[in-house]
This record gives structure tokens, sequence and C-alpha cells, in this order.
């Protein structure tokens, strides 16, 4: 409940740091650290010489946003926790709140209400929750129009506030040319530490501040003396890092021992300057608290930003009021309606009688509120944020979407606003229904094509690279439908995420911003594209302690090197007046005309740490990184981060290109089995020219003849008596004399028994779970997300025993799983969203890493009380379809809280794999739980099932005896 001025805490006494659970400068002496404006254009700021504690405060103006700070906390579940803070007002109102936010779902806990003063006061607010690990950050809602200052803010354990203590003992606030760290040449980079003392003692001193860029030579080194309680700023000239590129900058201060006091990540980016925004630019970004006016420096010219106002903008039916539509000052925008149309938020005036759709009558009165309120302020608007998603549990929401947008086109259009319609990405039928009912309405396509899995994490666990994850294929599919109904064609969203703990100068951190830049790169090569919108600009979490920002907060706002990625691409292709992809192989080159300029981009998609040189570039090529750095001629080479190149003269950058392309060994091979004794091998032809030769494999297979066509595979197939072995080599020898040899490791195969059931309910599998085929996970490494903010109590709560068997007419699956709360609502179709099992099968044991199941995959979902469905299946069954002919005796226990699964899956249902032994196949299996309110939790056997299909990824298993 909300609570007017809990209390007011006299006073103020500073004293040792220890106490204070959130991190960093929480007095705000040497900056903003990591609070920053929910949203606005320029960034919130510290005021010197007004301060409850020290010297510096921070101001929050509620005309521009409300405000928080990126120290979050993990509190324990049902404990007492108190946040306390100074704060003033400056001028407006007096009423403002607190309240600290849940970093996923953005729930509010401890909301408190405080009426300030023009006097420095201390004020505090108790903090408790029911939920277990939930991760928090404060925030301070204005409540009216105000501005007022704070200071000192404190969380600790406990329900009385103590006195304000420093949460550490030095603090340091690293910047490089104002907010976002971008530098434009020919500006020299300054960085400027400001430094705070709170408690190192004379003894300690003298301090020594090193500041260094990892992979250059740059370096400086300062010994200084501060006393305690007093700030200090150090500044330092980079000239060595003038020019284009990313300089991932660290700072560190030492005492006298050697000991580090404090460090912190200071990253910027050097890039050209770039124009003003345009109308025709490429690029736009998704709205974040990344302050607006950062974007134009890295060649943004949009920016995406979402809405829900119908119940601010008619508070009671007909009553409409006007909405401070606030478009961005240097920016194009492009709005996006959220969920204004989606039943259960529809105001309840605005529904068709007996439903909680919107009635279209009443909905257009709000709609010519809203595009008279629009007009002129945006050229188009994304009506409804991935509609196929946000309407996915209405049987009708196609029609449902087509009727609102034949509603809303002609009031949009009176208005000078043209429509755009946003899916998902995914290919569906939603999409096809919607264009064939109300194609005449829309404007635009604007999907959302994401690669999946699309997280880069530490762990090195699977994401898709731009040209395998669904990006491409949902590019293709979505321009051709454009091409079809004669749509404009965009990209509405766009994004990877990377886990938070990864360095700045990590590999993964360049994958990241390698990724980011391929996938501009392949979307420009489709001539309806017209624009793309990036999520997001700053942090932004999903699925775990992932980021999807290309800026992170960390101390303050830092650029990933995907910043300069983004700038350097915007140097390359925005305007650009055509962009053709002349390779689409492993390689892929795209050339980019402008005028009478030609360069090109080139990198290598094969997924493998390869290094293609080029040491024939013609003079006048100016080779440069995805960074804008400048690159030697003679190391110059193809890798998986796009390299730009220029052309003076026609063809030759292109001719030599190609010819170091060609240089390579010309074959690759891919080998899999079929059985034991059952190999295949995949030889495919990389360059430019048809190969002749032979083929063998000491001990395995005699030498054969082969000829493979430029650009394209052969397949070979080697039987044996006896077992293939794990590991062999794979000889080429080409008609020209030279040889190759490719070394193979086959993975080993996870064995799969044959079973005597005669009794599928009796069964006894629990004394087998030791032996062959079983399979326990019970620890919380097997539980994904991987997120420690996901909460998980132990094996009771979610972890199995499995034993897979098979015999000549079914395989099983016997399973018992652990979890305190059994959970499944969802139809048929779609139990797998509630506590499931999973199974996923590539029967020919031949998948080549794209995420979609081939013409041999078959995938099912099973769960109490509901029919076993076949979400997928070779093309002579039809799919998706309940799996007629399954066995499943399924049962729960509540007193033990466990449920057993024991599953016949016949062998018509798994055609073509062949049920006998020695069969080696892939599989995956996934154990679900969706307990009601949280994140679906599972366990895998096996990748590539929970989230994207990459059969790839699955187990290779073999059938034994």
């Amino acid at each position: 409940m909300k609570q007017l001025l809990l209390s007011v805490v006299a006073g103020i006494a500073v004293a040792a740091w220890g106490n204070n659970l959130f991190p960093e400068d929480t007095d705000f002496e040497t900056g903003t650290q990591n609070f920053r404006y929910y949203r606005s254009t320029e960034p919130i700021r510290t005021v010197s010489g007004d301060a409850a504690s020290g010297n510096s405060s921070l101001e929050i103006d509620s005309a521009v946003s409300w405000a928080h700070g990126r120290w979050g906390y993990a509190i324990r579940k049902d404990t007492d926790y108190t946040v306390s803070f100074s704060a003033r007002r400056v001028s407006g109102g007096d009423t403002i709140a607190f309240a600290l936010i849940g970093v996923l779902d953005w729930k509010q806990v401890g909301f408190t209400q405080f009426r300030l003063t023009d006097e420095w006061r201390r004020y505090r607010c108790r903090i408790r929750t029911d939920r277990a690990g939930t991760v928090l950050y404060p925030a301070f809602l204005p409540q009216e129009e105000i501005v007022f200052r704070i200071d000192a803010i404190q969380l600790e354990e406990g329900s009385e506030a103590t006195p304000y203590r420093h949460s550490e003992a030095f603090s340091i606030f690293p910047s490089v040319n104002g907010a976002g760290s971008v530098v434009h040449t020919p500006e020299v980079p300054r960085l400027a530490v400001n430094a705070f003392n709170a408690g190192v003692p004379p003894e300690g001193q003298p301090f020594t501040l090193r500041v260094g860029v990892p992979g250059t030579e740059i370096r400086r080194e300062r010994s200084f003396r501060l006393e305690k309680g007093k700030t200090a700023v150090m500044e330092f000239e980079l000239a060595e890092a003038a020019e284009p590129g990313y300089y991932p900058a660290e700072v560190e201060v030492l005492d006298n021992a050697g000991r580090t006091v404090k460090s912190s990540a200071a990253p910027f980016v050097v890039t050209a300057p770039f124009p003003p925004p345009s109308r025709e630019g490429f690029f736009g970004m998704q709205d974040s608290s990344l302050p607006q006016s950062v974007l134009p420096r890295i060649g943004v010219s949009y920016l995406r930003s979402g809405f829900t106002v119908w119940k601010a903008m008619e508070p009671r039916e007909g009553e409409f009021r006007e909405y401070a539509f606030q478009p961005p000052p240097e920016l194009f925008w492009h709005p996006t309606i959220q969920s204004e149309f989606t039943p259960g938020r529809v105001p309840a005036w605005g529904c068709k009688p007996g439903s909680t759709q919107a009635d279209p009558a009443k909905a257009a009165l709000f709609m010519e509120q809203l595009f008279r309120q629009l007009r002129g302020k945006t050229e188009y608007l994304d009506f409804i944020n991935e509609p196929d998603l946000e309407l996915r549990n209405m049987p009708d929401g196609a029609e449902y979407y087509g009727e609102l947008l034949k509603t809303a086109a002609p009031i949009a259009w009176k208005y000078g606003i043209r429509l755009l319609a946003g899916v998902s990405g995914n290919r569906s039928d939603f999409t096809e229904k919607v264009l064939t009912e109300a194609h005449s309405s829309i404007d635009l396509l604007g999907p959302h094509p994401y690669c999946s899995p699309r997280s880069i994490a530490a762990d090195g666990r699977y994401c898709a690279p731009p040209e395998q994850g669904e990006f491409a294929g949902s590019m293709r599919y979505h321009s051709e439908l454009a091409r079809k109904y004669g749509k404009e064609f965009l990209i509405g969203e766009l994004g990877y995420s990377l886990e938070e703990s990864i360095p700045f100068h990590a590999p993964e951190a360049h994958r990241h911003a390698a990724w980011l830049a391929r996938m501009f790169l392949i979307a420009r090569s489709y001539p309806e594209c017209r624009r793309l919108v990036w999520f997001t600009g700053l942090d932004r979490w999903e699925g775990g302690p992932f980021l999807y920002g290309i800026w992170r907060t960390e101390n303050g706002i830092r650029p990933l090197p995907a910043v300069a990625a983004c700038a350097q691409a915007a140097h390359e292709i925005d305007r650009a007046d055509a962009a053709e992809l002349l390779l689409d192989g492993d390689i892929k080159l795209l050339r980019l005309r402008r005028g009478n300029h030609t360069s090109y981009a080139v990198w290598d998609s094969g997924g493998k740490p390869e290094k293609t040189a080029l040491r024939e570039l013609p003079a006048g090529a100016a080779p440069r990184s995805i960074y804008g750095t400048a690159v030697r001629p003679d190391e110059a080479a193809i890798t998986e981060a796009p390299l730009y190149l220029s052309e003076n003269a026609a063809g030759t950058v292109l001719a030599a290109l190609l010819r170091a392309i060609d240089s390579r060994p010309p074959l690759t091979v891919r080998a899999w089995l079929r059985e034991r004794n059952h190999l295949k091998l995949e030889v495919k032809n990389r360059s430019f020219s048809d190969w002749k030769g032979t083929v063998a494999i000491p001990g395995v297979l005699q030498t054969t003849i082969l000829a493979v066509p430029r650009q394209s595979a052969e397949t070979v197939t080697v039987k044996t008596a006896a077992a293939i072995p794990a590991a062999f080599a794979v000889e080429l020898a080409g008609e020209n004399g030279k040889e190759y040899r490719n070394p193979v490791e086959l993975p080993a195969p996870f064995e799969i028994p044959k079973l005597a059931v005669s009794d599928l309910e009796k069964f006894d599998f629990v004394s087998k779970l030791n032996g062959p085929g079983s399979i326990v996970q019970q620890t919380r490494e097997h539980l994904f997300p991987p997120d420690p903010s996901i909460p998980w109590s132990g094996p009771a709560d979610l972890s199995h025993r499995t034993l897979l068997g098979w015999d000549e007419e079914n395989l099983y699956i016997f399973s018992e799983v652990r979890d305190d709360m059994h959970r499944n609502r969802n139809p048929d179709h779609a139990a797998w969203r509630g506590d499931s099992i999973q199974i996923g099968i590539d029967s020919h044991n031949d998948a080549d890493g794209r995420n979609s199941y081939g013409s041999d995959d078959t995938e099912f979902t099973f769960a109490l009380n509901k029919k076993p469905w076949n979400h997928h299946a070779p093309p002579t069954r039809r799919t998706p379809a309940e799996a007629s002919g399954v066995r499943q005796f399924i049962t729960r226990s509540e007193e033990s809280g466990t449920t057993v699964y024991r599953i016949a899956i016949p062998r018509k249902l798994l055609a073509p794999l062949k049920l006998k032994p020695g069969t080696v196949f892939g599989a995956a299996l996934c154990f679900n739980d969706a307990d009601e309110g949280k994140v679906r939790r599972y366990m895998t056997f096996g990748g590539g099932i929970a989230d994207r299909k990459c059969p790839a990824l699955f187990r290779k298993a073999v059938l034994a005896e």
C-alpha cells in the first residue's frame, strides 16, 4: 500500500564503509555512477557544491523522466531491508516516490511516497519480498513536476536505518570525451579519472594510477596523494588513440604496497563524424536508457520507442485528453503501439459486447485522437508490436488484427501517417492471413528476424550466427512477401544479447560485434530493405544475465565493441546506392556502390578459426577492420569479422579477393555415422573450379574416384564389416597432384540398451537407472536458463532420473521427474509450455548445423492428462498432430512430488529411424517446468531442442544390444 512520508531520519553521520549493500560511489562524489534517466535526450547530471554528504549530489528533473540506478542487489526472501537516502527539493512540486524494481519483471518492491522540503533531510523505506533471489535496483519516481536532488543512498539489512556509510574505501569514475564515450576524429581522446578517497589512510599512500589499453602500447601512470573525504580529477590525453577503432581502456589505482585499491573499465570508440540524421538513413535503434543525443554520433537516424496510451488519452469513455508525445529532438521517430488492443488490456468500455477484444467502432474514436496528436511527428506507426505473439492465444488473432488494421488505416492516412505491420519474424500462417485479408491497409512490413538461440555466453553454449539462425531465411521470406504485395520493407527489430560478465575486450564481445556487422551487411544486400532497427542501445535483460544493449552499465555507461562496429557499418553502407552479395558460400562477399565509389565487405561465416590471407591487394584498397581501424595490407585477412576494402581501379580488389579465396584448400569434409559400420562423408568443394581426384580412409575406405563440381558437395557412403573407428583421416588427392588430409573425430555415442518390456505400466525401470541408457540430472548446472536469479531450491524443485530403451517395435522413455509443483493448463499442441517431456530425433544423424528440422527429423511432447503430440515429422506424415499410436502412462504423486512417465513410441511414428542394433541417430530430451507466475525452466539431455531447433546439437545415440 502506498504510504506518504513514512519517516525522516534526522542528521547524517558518515562513518566507515562496509555496511552499505549498494556498491560503488553511492555518494556521487565522482560522478553519476550507474544512475540514469529512464528515457532522456541528455544524460543525468551531478551538482557540485550542494550535498548532504561530501560535495556533490545527483539532480533529477521529472520533466525529463524518472531515474534509476543499475546497482542490482539480490535480496533474500522474507527478510527485512531498509533503504535510506538524503534528498531535498529544488523547484516545482514536493512529492516523490522510491521503489526497488525487479531486473526482469519490472515489479516494484517497497514503493513509498515522500514529501520533500527545500532542506536536506534523510528518508527511509522498508523493503521486503516473498520472492527468493530477486535482483532489484533503486528507482526514484517523481509524482508530479519537480526538480530534486538525492545523495548518500544506502541499502542495509534490518528494519531500521543506520547512519550513512560509504560502500567502498576508494572510488573512481573514468570518462572519455563525454556521454557514450564516442570520440569523433580529429578530436583527441581525453580520459578523465574522478577519484574520491572515503577511507584509505595516509600510510597507505601515495597511490599509483595506471591507465592501459589491452592490445596496444598505450600506457600511462601517475603517482598522487588524496586526503580522506576529498576528490581529485586526473586527466590524460591519449594521442595514440586518435585513429578510428575500439579502445578497451582500463584504469587501476594501487596503494603504496602495490595492492589494487580500485579498478574500472573505461572503453571508448573513435570514429569519423557523421552528417545529421536523414530520412534516407538505414540505421535505427530501439529506445533505452541511453541518452538519445549519443545515437547520431554512431550514425543512427531513427529511434524506435513504444507506448501504451489508450487509458491515458481516454481515462473515461468519450473523455479525451491531449497526450504529450515527445519525438526525439535530433532523430526521426519510429513509434510503436505496444498492447493497446491486447485482450485483457483494452478499456472495458472499448470492448465488443461479451468480449475482451476491442470494438472497432470504439477503437476508431481513440485512433482518431491518437493519429491527430501524432500528425507531423512521425512518418509511420508500428501498429502493435509483434501482433503474432501478442495475440497468439486467440484462435482468430489474425482476423482480429486485420480488422483493426482496416479500421486504423483510413484514419492514419488522413493525418499523413502510414501503418507498419511488425510481426515477430517467424514464418507463420498469421502473417499470410493478415496480408491476404488486410494487405491494402498495410504500408510497410517490419518483421523482427532474430537469430535463435541469440545469447552469447561465457560458457561457450551454442549461439546461432546470422547465416544459420533463421535470420537469413526470415529475410528471404519477408522480402518475397514485400515484393508479392508491393510493400516497403524494413527490419523493425533485431539483436543479440551478451552475458554481462563478459569483459569488454573478450573474444565473445568481439564476436558480438562481428555478428552485428554481418547482420547489417546481409540486410543491406536486400534491395527491398530500407531500414534496420537494432535492439537496443543500453542494457535490457532477457533470459538471465544477458543484455541486448551495445552499451553496458558498468560504473557508468560504457560502449561494447559492437558500438564501434555499428559506427563503422554506418560509414560503410549507410546511403549506399546498391549492395550486391557476390559470394554466398562459407565466405561472404558484398559489393557496395555509392556514386562512383566501390567498396567491399568480406567475411568467413564457416564458424572455424580459419584465416585467409590477402597478400595481393592493390594499392588504394585501404583495408580496415569492423571498427574502422586501418589494417596493414600485409596483415589483411578474411576472418569471422567483416573486413572493408575500397576499390579505385575497377575490378582490381575483387580479382585479388577471388584469388585469395580460391587459394584455400578446396575441399572440406563432414562425417557422420548411420550405423556403427555405416559412415557417410560429405565432401564439399568450396573453390571456383571443378575438382577431380580420389578419396581414401586408411584401413576403412580403399582409394575411390571422386568428382565434386565447383561450389557444391558430394556424399560418399562407407560400409565396413567392423565398427568405424572414432578417429580417422580422410585423404584426398587431386588430379593436379595436390594432396589434402582431413582428420575426423566422431563423438562417442550414448548407448541405449535393448529392453524386454512385457507390461509398460508395470515395467521396473528404477532398478536399471544406474546402468546403460540412464540419465540423472539433479544439480543447478543442469538447470536452464542458467540465471542465478531464477529460483531453484534443489532436486525436489526440478530433477529427473530417466531411462531410454528400445526393442524392435518401440523406443521407450521411462522417467521419474521430481517437481514440488506440477502445472500444465495448456492445450495438447502447446503442452511443452507447461510441465512435460519433449524428445527430438534426428533419424539419419545428418544434421548440418541449420536451425531447423530436416525431412528425417521428428519431435514429440508428453504431459500428464494431455494427448501425446507430434510437432514435426517427415513429410510422409501430417504434422503437427496428435501422436496416434503412442502408448503412455503418466502418473503424479503429490505426496512425493514426483511425476512418472512411461512412454512407448511405435516404430511407425519413428520412421525412417531403424530399430535395430547398431543404428546411430541424434536425440535430445527436454524436461520442462513452468510453475505459475515463474519463468519456464528446463533440463536438457543434448541441446538444440528447448528454444530453437538445431538437431546438430542433439546427442549422438546408438541402439545397443
